[in-house]
């Protein structure tokens, strides 16, 4: 290691009672890179399986302080590999070369408790930070499903949850393991930060929503993926002609970059390659890049662009004149290029190239000419767009494209069920999967769809029996089940997802007018070009805009014979808390009609309505719907969990404030037994100011916390028994085993009954009977001296896990002769506390 330029800097141990070196770190200072290497870390003895909570935290902490992190056995080390890898010299292949499924929809056990944790500490509006199930290459092209990625200014960080059983070196054995770690060296290598957390971890709240701050930082920090834009000054107009004429225009007035925000089918292709075209004809010499996120929108535009120009001219080969590269490809290859290379530059899916990477490479290029072509307005931001394209203008809104005919009317049918969907739950981003597929995926609700979509669409219906459309489901289940109804009704479908290695082929016979319905679990929401799809079903309701808004925009292309795009959306029964988007909240429009268009509501009975019409069993005037959803008024508020935390005291100190009416929330319901309050950001500083709260943050702990210790205000002995005893059991990771801390407290007030000695004052209800009460006892630690600890942030019990431990921004501040001075003021308290009462006694038991 030390001619590659590494430094030996540690030793780790993962065991108290043995000598062996479990892990080396190794520290390269001109690379700012630590490599890990393991030495027989996947062996168990009679000495048992050590702590995967260590294990991960200590990593966490090496991956946040360095540039980069690798780690590797001794068994598979191999230094030719590792010189490959700081070189950067490693070839990734571009896409996938195996191809292992994972749907990326159901949430599991461990992702429900980690988005619950992530949307309390980062607010319920904070849904377009986390970006789920993203798919990324490893050294050998083999498929990386990364449990959550948040794009940072600096950094991207991919988030790993790793339930120990299937994690721990220990339990995967070798061959596992390997393949673990090579798999976290490859997102390094792709300038990924991984962290990871075990189950103790995530079940554990409170520490780990500290954990994660400091390692994932603040929400200010983060890329949004998601944005709203409002409509700026300068426009595109509708037709293409007049486009092509502003793009020359403004190169003329010298502005040497701009975006198209056009909706999905309104030719913003075609724009492009003529305006390629128009360019090439001033500087025929110049070449052109043009870059896209996925190889399938890759092979469409080189399809699509030899069409025009010369078939030698186009393609993915780095000497060709206009090439076609996927934002993986370049990422991997920029140092390839020289920055002069490319005069003309095409970013397809623009609102992706606020992403760090993507900002780096379009900064990196010095082209004549950036434009950038997106649907998706609501992932625009101002700011962030405008430092790499100058002009990020919202050019045409769907509203807008639908009233100048470039998108075609959109007709909406609401299909209601009876399900009570009023106590699903949802984690600020979304309904929280496994909640929604116990309520939608039934069969009443599916058999309700499946007969709609035959009454309106089925093969026996005149003019509409060869519409083809696609039907959003819940999961892979719920996808196979619609998709084996629609066929036992004669309407030709299959199901499409991430696990069904059919699905391309189901997807070409789709294009290709072989099967009329696709039923999909969200493999088909963004850059897919179908403009033959006539019918679009909502049969997973959701919360978030931006997937509504994407899902809708596979429909709403224009095609030959194509009248209207058909929208069936499933509305259900729910609270108000739990609004999912419709096409009426969508356009904000409250009067609907049975297929009445989407703008209006008015029905109109001419066209492909005739065939309609006869279907419909009874007239209905315009009536009025709810076009509110929860999203849309309450997103920007945090709730009583951010509050707390934000104020540094717990969150029921916040809950009793409310119940007491000392301060009322701006908005407050209640799901089943559980009651959630949400306050205007601005509310913070006001509560602060007006419970007269000294200002803290994770930077004043150790002050606060020391402050509190010498205040010295003991009504009984409690704090300072708990104190010991929690000190005496504290592991590596400053947490204690509950049951090992109440042993050693209950030790200490039976030793003095047993030596005739006052147990404490007279108002203390210590007696040998309440000391033997397990429930009493542990009630009352809970109730008296850790909550006094708890209320300030200073140490949390996790319940479940029967841990109890200092929040992790103290102990992440806490040495051993802190830990010793801590230790011996408890001690000198204790003989103090005691003085009159006959003394300290025997204290033995925590020195």
């Amino acid at each position: 290691m030390e001619r590659l330029g590494f430094q030996e800097i540690k030793t780790i141990n993962y065991y108290d009672h043995r000598d062996d070196i479990c892990s080396k770190v190794y520290h390269n200072e001109i690379l700012d890179a630590i490599v890990i290497l393991d030495f027989n870390i996947t062996e168990i003895d009679s000495s048992g399986v050590f702590s995967y909570r260590e294990y991960t935290n200590l990593q966490n902490q090496f991956m946040k302080k360095y540039k980069f992190l690798y780690r590797f056995c001794n068994e598979n080390f191999n230094r030719e590999n590792l010189c490959k890898i700081l070189d950067k010299t490693l070839e990734i292949p571009l896409v996938p070369t195996k191809n292992i499924g994972r749907t990326g929809v159901d949430a599991s056990y461990l992702e429900h408790h980690f988005e619950t944790v992530f949307f309390e500490l980062y607010g319920e509006a904070s849904y377009d930070l986390l970006s789920k199930e993203e798919q990324l290459v490893g050294f050998n092209g083999e498929n990386i499903f990364a449990d959550y990625v948040v794009e940072k200014l600096n950094e991207k960080v991919v988030i790993e949850e790793n339930g120990e059983s299937y994690h721990h070196p220990q339990k995967t054995g070798l061959s596992k393991y390997i393949k673990q770690i090579e798999r976290q060296n490859a997102l390094v290598y792709q300038s990924y930060k991984v962290f990871r957390f075990s189950t103790n971890e995530i079940e554990f709240k409170d520490r780990m929503v500290e954990e994660m701050k400091i390692y994932l930082g603040n929400r200010e920090e983060f890329i949004p993926q998601r944005l709203l834009v409002q409509e700026r000054k300068y426009k595109l107009y509708e037709h293409q002609n007049l486009t092509l004429n502003q793009l020359q225009e403004m190169r003329k007035d010298g502005i040497k970059s701009t975006v198209i925000v056009l909706p999905t089918g309104t030719g913003k292709s075609t724009i492009a390659e003529e305006d390629i075209k128009l360019f090439l004809q001033e500087k025929p010499e110049a070449k052109v890049l043009i870059l896209v996120p996925t190889l399938a929108l890759k092979n469409q535009w080189i399809k699509n662009l030899i069409t025009t120009f010369s078939k030698n001219s186009v393609g993915d080969s780095i000497g060709q004149q206009i090439y076609v590269s996927t934002y993986s490809r370049i990422i991997n290859r920029k140092n390839e290029f020289n920055p002069e290379d490319f005069k003309y530059i095409v970013i397809d899916e623009a609102h992706h190239s606020v992403a760090p990477g993507m900002a780096k490479i379009l900064k990196y290029f010095n082209a004549d000419f950036l434009l950038g072509m997106t649907a998706t307005q609501e992932r625009l931001d101002k700011k962030k767009l405008e430092s790499i394209f100058s002009t990020t203008e919202v050019n045409l809104t769907l509203k807008e494209a639908i009233e100048k005919e470039i998108c075609c009317p959109i007709r909406i049918f609401r299909l209601e069920s009876n399900i009570d969907l009023s106590e699903v739950r949802f984690n600020g981003k979304d309904y929280i999967s496994g909640d929604l597929e116990k309520k939608i995926v039934i069969a009443s609700r599916n058999e309700l769809i499946a007969d709609t979509i035959d009454k309106y669409f089925g093969k026996d219906v005149d003019g509409l029996s060869t519409k083809q459309g696609i039907v959003f489901c819940v999961n892979v289940a719920h996808a196979s089940m619609m998709a084996k109804l629609l066929n036992e009704r004669g309407i030709s479908a299959a199901a499409v997802s991430g696990k069904d290695s059919d699905s391309q082929k189901n997807i070409e016979k789709y294009l290709n007018g072989e099967i009329r319905f696709l039923t999909s679990c969200q493999l088909i929401s963004e850059g897919w070009d179908a403009p033959k799809t006539s019918v679009i079903v909502m049969a997973r309701p959701t919360m978030s805009k931006v997937i509504y808004y994407q899902q809708l925009g596979r429909g709403t292309r224009r095609a030959e014979n194509k009248e209207a795009l058909y929208l069936i959306d499933v509305v259900d029964n729910y609270s108000f808390s739990s609004i999912p988007w419709t096409a009426n909240s969508l356009f904000k429009n409250p009067l609907y009609s049975p297929f009445g268009d989407v703008l209006t509501g008015v029905r109109s009975w001419n066209g492909e309505m005739i065939y309609l019409e006869h279907l419909l069993e009874k007239e209905m005037d315009l009536q009025e719907v709810n076009i509110e959803t929860f999203e849309s008024i309450y997103g920007d508020y945090i709730s009583s969990e951010e509050l707390a935390r934000e104020l540094f005291l717990s969150t029921d100190t916040i809950t009793a404030w409310i119940k007491k009416g000392e301060i009322v929330p701006d908005y407050s319901t209640k799901l089943g037994r559980v009651s959630y309050y949400k306050f205007k950001p601005e509310r913070v500083e006001e509560i602060r100011v007006l419970k007269n709260l000294k200002k803290r943050d994770e930077t004043t702990i150790l002050d606060d916390f020391w402050e509190f210790i010498e205040e010295g205000s003991y009504s009984l002995s409690y704090k300072i028994i708990f104190i010991l005893a929690l000190i005496k059991n504290l592991e590596k990771d400053g947490e204690a085993d509950f049951e090992k801390v109440k042993a050693d407290y209950i030790s200490y007030y039976r030793k003095r009954l047993e030596d005739g000695l006052p147990v404490d004052k007279k108002s203390c209800p210590y007696t040998a009977e309440y000391l033997n009460s397990d429930k009493e006892i542990t009630r009352n630690i809970i109730v008296n001296p850790f909550e006094k600890f708890e209320r300030k942030r200073f140490i949390y019990y996790g319940k479940d896990l029967k841990n109890i431990g200092f929040s992790f921004y103290l102990w992440q501040k806490i040495d051993s002769d802190f830990i010793k001075k801590l230790k011996n003021k408890m001690l000198e308290d204790l003989e103090s506390y005691y003085k009159d009462l006959g003394g300290a006694g025997d204290t033995s038991i925590f020195r």
